[in-house]
């Protein structure tokens, strides 16, 4: 029997994004479970330096986008199932959508979305169904580019999350790590 390891393409691009951000030269590294049955966290990023190393945790949500069509507010929307928050630092929201739209070549990219666990347990208890406010079971972000994003299914009022974004989020990962010392 040949061992097989698979990985949530979700989790492969957030590990490769916070890998690009986060350089084993600075002595980061950013670490996976190899069990797929593995609860808690999706991946680890850990900082070592003067023999000492700190380490934060995520747990990586992934969601494909929706064309809106003409009648949408937003070019696109990403819908992610309603969950709890595990025992983790981030959570981080990833989406797919199309760059550049011809019939020749599609380019891809990448959203990423970074909140705190708290955070994260903040926007999801806003997330209610419209008629008798219950919890939702999907909440929905939507963007006409990928430099905006807003809240839309499941939020009463739209409002913006473009704070979270992974660039914007960077100053909020390096200080967690400092705070592990």
């Amino acid at each position: 029997m040949k061992p097989i390891f698979t990985l949530d393409y979700a989790e492969f691009c957030c590990a490769e994004s916070l890998s690009d951000h986060f350089r084993p030269k600075a002595g980061y590294c950013v670490s996976i479970p190899i069990s797929r049955q593995h609860k808690g966290f999706d991946l680890l990023l850990t900082r070592s330096s003067n023999s000492a190393s700190r380490t934060i945790t995520f747990q990586i949500k992934g969601s494909k986008y929706y064309p809106q069509g003409k009648k949408g507010k937003y070019s696109f929307e990403s819908r992610f199932n309603n969950f709890v928050v595990g025992e983790v630092d981030f959570v981080i929201l990833h989406t797919l959508y199309p760059e550049e739209n011809n019939k020749a070549n599609k380019v891809w990219g990448s959203l990423f979305l970074i909140f705190s666990a708290k955070e994260m347990q903040t926007l999801l208890s806003k997330a209610r169904t419209k008629k008798a406010g219950n919890p939702e079971t999907l909440f929905g972000i939507g963007f006409n580019t990928p430099d905006k994003i807003f809240t839309t299914r499941g939020f009463k009022i739209s409002e913006s999350i473009t704070s979270h974004l992974l660039l914007q989020r960077i100053k909020n990962i390096e200080d967690a790590l400092k705070r592990r010392d």
